[in-house]
């Protein structure tokens, strides 16, 4: 009898073994499948992101973005398409004082509003340079507006906010970045966590304002209207 009881035990814990084993393996893959499906994007997931990823002007000029994050934005810039592959643009990271400040200063923001821009309480955390190399700079511009967009969705994905911004100074962005004549500022994108709200709207009309509430709103034509 004793014989036949320590089998069926041993029996019980073999099984009880396989089952566990089992379970693992069901939950290891279950997890694997969870993660890949988290990693999907479709195409509303895409559509959610960019009607997010808008041009924020007002800024907690007290957060702060990790360095591997600015550079993370600069990898996805490096990768994206260019005219060619000429690859005439150039990056530079700002989110240091004094010199984010010097940065900040010359900038003119949001032309079609009768507003002085955000304050230096309303800073934002970082700025991008995009520069290009004047040898390499044929098509420099088309390059830009493929790598901003691309670094603007970047943003929007890690969380924060951006805006694009041309009216800079080059000049002045030169001597502070001190950069040599073969490269050439374009353009800013400011980075941080946003203290407004911008709605978009379906409007003919496409000068963006101020509601009432202090929203940003930003006109979008109707798709009739874009669809030849």
């Amino acid at each position: 009898m004793d014989l036949a009881y320590q089998g069926l035990i041993q029996t019980h814990n073999f099984l009880y073994l396989i089952q566990f084993q089992v379970i693992l393996l069901y939950s290891f893959w279950y997890y694997i499948l969870l993660k890949l499906w988290s990693c999907l994007m479709t195409f509303d997931d895409l559509k959610d992101l960019m009607q997010k990823n808008r041009c924020y002007r007002v800024f907690d000029a007290s957060y702060e973005i990790p360095q591997s994050d600015l550079v993370d934005l600069i990898e996805i810039a490096r990768i994206s398409s260019s005219a060619r592959n000429t690859q005439p643009l150039r990056y530079k990271i700002v989110d240091k004082n004094p010199l984010k400040t010097e940065i900040f200063k010359p900038l003119r923001w949001a032309a079609n509003l009768s507003w002085d821009g955000p304050s230096l309480e309303e800073m934002p955390t970082a700025f991008i340079i995009v520069c290009k190399d004047v040898n390499l700079g044929e098509f420099a511009m088309v390059d830009a507006g493929i790598a901003m967009a691309n670094i603007m969705l970047a943003i929007k994905a890690k969380g924060l906010d951006g805006c694009m911004l041309a009216s800079i100074d080059k000049q002045k962005y030169k001597e502070l970045l001190n950069l040599d004549d073969t490269i050439e500022p374009m353009f800013a994108i400011a980075l941080g966590k946003a203290k407004q709200n911008v709605i978009l709207k379906d409007d003919i009309q496409t000068t963006y304002y101020k509601d009432e509430l202090g929203n940003h709103i930003v006109p979008k034509l109707p798709l009739k209207k874009v669809l030849l």
